[in-house]
Order: structure tokens, then C-alpha cells, then sequence
């Protein structure tokens, strides 16, 4: 995937305009509709620290030398898993156990999907 991809979907994923992008990379809202497009190939590494950091992924992320968010990138790039992270901190022993056990049964009924 192209970096103006893994930026748009990135993006879309958050909620964010390309303005309130901009805003928060301190980067153009025209030079990000242009990457976007697929018209700027290449950044400065100080703009793609800025966009990593507004959009809450590694750069190693958003460069796409690592196909997968990990960890704390998750819960900061996407809303659902900020609220499912917030909610099962609140939840006692027993409610943890009851996500882990449906967690491992969403794993175990993919896996046979997609087998």
C-alpha cells in the first residue's frame, strides 16, 4: 500500500478532515490532498514524524515496513479499540475472563472462515 493510502485510510479510520490533519501535522491540507492522490511520492522525514504522530502510528507503520499496528498504535489510531480498551480496565476479574473467552471464540470462528 502507498504511503498516500496507508495516510488516507488512516485517517478515515480516526475521523479526521484533511484539514483537521493538516491542523494537527502542521503539514499543508494541500499537500496532504496531493499525497493522498498518489501525487507526492516521497516526504521529509520530519513531515512523516508529524503525520505519524497526529494520525498515532509508527512511522515504521505509516512507511508501511511493518504491515500491522501493535500495542498502544491500536488504541490510539482507533476509536473502537480506545473504547473497548477503556471499558474492559473497568470491568471486574470475572467480565475480563468473559472478553478474553469471546475474544478467543471471534479468533477460532475466523480462522475457520478463512480456512
Amino acid at each position: 500500500m502507498s504511503l498516500g493510502k496507508r495516510v488516507r485510510e488512516l485517517r478515515l479510520r480516526r475521523g479526521m478532515s484533511q484539514k483537521e490533519l493538516a491542523e494537527a501535522s502542521n503539514i499543508s491540507q494541500a499537500t496532504i490532498s496531493r499525497l493522498e492522490a498518489g501525487h507526492v511520492r516521497e516526504l521529509k522525514a520530519e513531515a512523516i514524524k508529524r503525520l505519524s504522530s497526529a494520525l498515532g502510528v509508527t512511522t515504521d507503520y505509516l512507511l508501511g515496513q511493518t504491515s500491522h499496528l501493535e500495542g498502544e498504535a491500536i488504541v490510539r489510531s482507533d476509536p473502537t479499540a480506545r473504547y473497548i480498551f477503556r471499558g474492559y480496565e473497568k470491568l471486574s476479574p470475572e467480565g475480563k475472563k468473559e472478553v478474553l473467552d469471546f475474544v478467543r471464540f471471534l479468533e477460532e470462528k475466523e480462522s475457520k472462515n478463512n480456512s
